[in-house]
């Protein structure tokens, strides 16, 4: 199972103080460390993830800024463009036969209950990415915030390239999720009407089309860890 999760600001937030597993009981003190327990399913059940070969046809994508949004609202029209991704998106998957799931278009829910969510899909196997959009200082800097391990991450690394930080210094990326940060803020306000369906509809066909290659097991990118 698969969820894109389109966010632009939740899975930005770096989380405070010393880095603990998703249950919040075990410090993390080091990527190898974290990317270990990943592998090891966080206790509990054996993660379907680390078994199965073909990923099932479903993906939740949330657009950033529109779950607890009260921290983080934001480059200028980075919201509204998340949102039109995440429609595309969802359009395009559908038409696919993929069942898309859309947390965004159900009850509210707090940031803590959001992280609770992440982990608990990403542990049965199902690829959370929150797409991002930046701005400022920060506008050059693109790429998909995630692990190695699992088959979308690497998907969208492949298609996306790797954003050059700390994976796991990001709430959700942490938690197995993949932050995605796939547009410039800065070059999208001096774009007309047209240009900006196009660039929205390319991304969302890049995100549609990475999905496909991680369900498929066409996926060939490696990281320079190996």
């Amino acid at each position: 199972m698969l969820v894109l999760s389109l966010s632009a600001g939740l899975a930005r937030r770096p989380e405070r103080g010393p880095r603990t597993s998703p249950r919040g009981d075990q410090p993390v003190e080091s990527e190898k460390a974290l990317c270990a327990e990943q592998r090891r399913g966080f206790g509990g059940p054996k993660p379907v993830w680390r078994t199965c070969t073909r990923v099932a046809k479903c993906v939740a994508i949330v657009p950033g800024h529109w779950i607890d949004p009260a921290h983080e609202k934001g480059a200028p029209g980075e919201a509204e463009f998340n949102l039109e991704i995440a429609d595309r998106a969802t359009d395009k998957l559908q038409a696919q036969g993929w069942r898309v799931l859309r947390p965004d278009r159900e009850a509210r829910v707090g940031w803590d209950q959001y992280l609770q969510w992440v982990n608990g899909k990403t542990r049965w196997g199902v690829s959370v990415v929150e797409i991002h959009g930046q701005g400022g200082a920060y506008a050059h800097l693109l790429g998909a915030i995630a692990d190695d391990i699992r088959p979308m991450n690497q998907a969208l690394k492949e298609r996306f390239g790797d954003y050059p930080g700390r994976w796991y210094d990001y709430s959700v990326a942490r938690r197995g999720g993949c932050v995605l940060e796939c547009f410039n803020t800065e070059e999208l306000a001096d774009m007309d009407e047209k240009t900006r369906d196009r660039h929205a509809d390319k991304i969302a066909g890049d995100i549609a089309a990475a999905a496909r290659d991680a369900a498929t097991g066409y996926v060939t990118y490696r990281s320079e860890s190996g």
